[in-house]
């Protein structure tokens, strides 16, 4: 996979996904956190993202979703989310360049500011991109190039303390 759709597809993927970036360890667990849900929506390449995060606590804002750890930045404070990986699958139709993928896998949080400076959580993922990439040259489907179109929607939820 190219570089730039490497980035794209691995959006929160997020590059594959980091490994120790010294967040702190989920301490929450379903009996001490209650749960939250978290949802990221992008249709920008750019991977600027809405976030809409329900449960424990409600808030609105924005992140970006192209980036190894994402931080959301919401109303009253921020916090960052460490995804990990469990399984992706990305398919490319070779006919129309339109690319699919789907990733799945683990999340930490930590690191808050405001409102959330004492926020712990962990739980799981997915993530969704559909994208169209443009042709190379030669008229092959370009994994190098940015895409001319990219949609990517992330759910997570899991228990959280500290809200």
């Amino acid at each position: 996979m190219g570089k730039t759709l490497a980035a794209a597809a691995s959006a929160f993927t997020l590059a594959t996904l980091v490994a120790g970036t010294g967040l702190t360890a989920a301490s929450a667990s379903a009996a001490a956190g209650r749960a939250e849900a978290f949802r990221m929506v992008s249709g920008q390449v750019s991977g600027k993202a809405g976030v809409v995060a329900t449960g424990a606590f409600t808030a609105g804002g924005t992140t970006n979703l192209n980036t190894n750890v994402a931080t959301l930045r919401l109303h009253g404070g921020s916090f960052r989310i460490n995804p990990r990986s469990t399984q992706t699958h990305v398919h490319i139709d070779p006919r129309t360049c339109v690319l699919n993928a789907l990733q799945e896998g683990t999340y930490r949080i930590g690191h808050g500011t405001g409102r959330f400076a004492h926020l712990n959580g962990s739980g799981s993922y997915a993530a969704e991109l559909l994208g169209v990439l443009v042709r190379n040259a030669r008229g092959k489907c370009s994994e190098s190039k940015p895409p001319r179109a990219l949609q990517q929607v992330v759910t997570a939820h899991g228990p959280v303390s500290g809200a």
